[in-house]
């Protein structure tokens, strides 16, 4: 009981802190772009080899990535979804169905500024369209997820908004653990840097582990 207040009160505490400076919240966006093109580009074909000054855009075509529409005070990762869109890449965000049951997902084919709030917590949705089964088939060859937190403890431990969702869908005791991926999927987690090594959070057993993290300032490991 002491442990759940402990993290209801920290919850608390890091959302006023971001409801604050909502309209000046640092850019985590570039960071995420960094590091979703470096891990799922491949190099573009030239004719010869590119200036330093005139690199060409990563060609993301037949690359897919999980991320999120962040609510208001939320690092932010729209011109990142929208990059990746438009270096060929294919963008899947969640969908909360019912509060206790995994998440579901669905395709973004457009900016992702086109989405509108719904449900009850206003949050950009697309259609749902998959399972996380399905989400993570070799039909789509996830390659990379977004994971948001509220920050993140000792090993990795992360904070979330308290629903559950993703450990319910991606933890070790989840609909599909992300650690018994088929194949390679990178997870990172995401939070401002502020909130990375908060004290007296552990990671439970059916905590979604997350061994990575982007911030404004960069890559984090917990490793």
């Amino acid at each position: 009981m002491q442990r759940n207040n402990s993290k209801e009160e920290l919850r608390s505490r890091i959302r006023s802190r971001r409801a604050a400076r909502a309209e000046s919240m640092p850019d985590v966006a570039e960071a995420a772009w960094t590091a979703a093109s470096t891990i799922q580009s491949r190099p573009s074909p030239s004719r010869s080899a590119p200036r330093a000054e005139a690199m060409p855009a990563p060609d993301l075509s037949g690359s897919s990535m999980l991320a999120y529409a962040a609510l208001r005070g939320e690092p932010n990762l729209d011109s990142c979804i929208d990059r990746f869109l438009a270096a060929g890449g294919r963008v899947y965000l969640p969908v909360v169905t019912e509060v206790g049951r995994p998440l579901v997902f669905g395709e973004v084919r457009e900016s992702i500024r086109t989405l509108q709030p719904k449900g009850r917590w206003g949050i950009r949705e697309p259609e749902p369209q998959l399972s996380a089964a399905e989400l993570m088939s070799a039909e789509v060859g996830l390659g990379l997820v977004f994971v948001p937190a509220l920050g993140f403890g000792e090993g990795g431990a992360r904070l979330g908004n308290g629903g559950g969702f993703y450990d319910r869908t991606f933890g070790p005791m989840g609909e599909v653990p992300l650690a018994d991926s088929a194949h390679q999927t990178a997870i990172f987690g995401v939070c401002f840097d502020e909130e990375i090594g908060l004290d007296g959070l552990h990671v439970e057993p059916w905590d979604l582990r997350i061994t990575r993290a982007v911030t404004e300032a960069g890559l984090h490991s917990f490793q």
